[in-house]
């Protein structure tokens, strides 16, 4: 019986250790991180790519050329849903088709992502937005929220655009997902 006592006690305090075991030495990575990311540098890595601040100049000057709400924007010349990706000021310069005096963006650490995604109706507004790189290319994970309340059935164009760690690729494919509150 002492040998039973002693061999059960021995399996319980084993069990009981290998529950306090941690698979969580290294902690998993932390959402906030992605913001700090380095840019890459030759070719784009394979990962997910969050956008970074913007300054205020660029935040003011692209509010302006891309009006939320309207059909009428300075980089796009048709209707369809498309994105672009700028990697250089000329390149900026020649998509913008406006007025106002470019803002100032260090295109060697950055590039520039702009684009319109045709929508049913007005109310929609900015969620998330992240670019995933992968063997097959690149592609924005566009998140949308249309907001509580009465909105007018109407096709129109919802722009967004995002600052992000120097992308080499030039073009880009989108996946849009809208939420809506009701």
């Amino acid at each position: 019986m002492k040998k039973l006592v002693y061999l059960f006690g021995t399996l319980l305090l084993t069990a009981a250790l290998a529950a306090c075991s941690s698979d969580y030495d290294n902690p998993p990575e932390q959402p906030d991180s992605h913001q700090q990311e380095e840019p890459a540098t030759s070719k784009t890595k394979e990962g997910v790519y969050s956008p970074v601040k913007a300054s205020e100049e660029l935040t003011s000057f692209m509010s302006k050329a891309l009006p939320n709400g309207s059909r009428e924007n300075y980089f796009f010349e048709s209707r369809n849903s498309s994105c672009i990706i700028i990697h250089s000021y000329d390149e900026f310069s020649e998509k913008y088709h406006g007025s106002e005096k470019l803002p100032e963006i260090d295109f060697e650490r950055y590039s520039l992502v702009v684009g319109q995604e045709d929508v049913e109706q007005f109310g929609y507004y900015l969620v998330k937005h992240e670019i995933v790189s992968a063997k097959d290319g690149l592609t924005l994970n566009l998140t949308i929220r249309l907001s509580g309340g009465f909105h007018e059935q109407s096709f129109t164009s919802f722009y967004y655009w995002g600052l992000y760690p120097k992308l080499d690729e030039s073009t880009i494919s989108v996946k849009v997902t809208k939420h809506y509150n009701y």
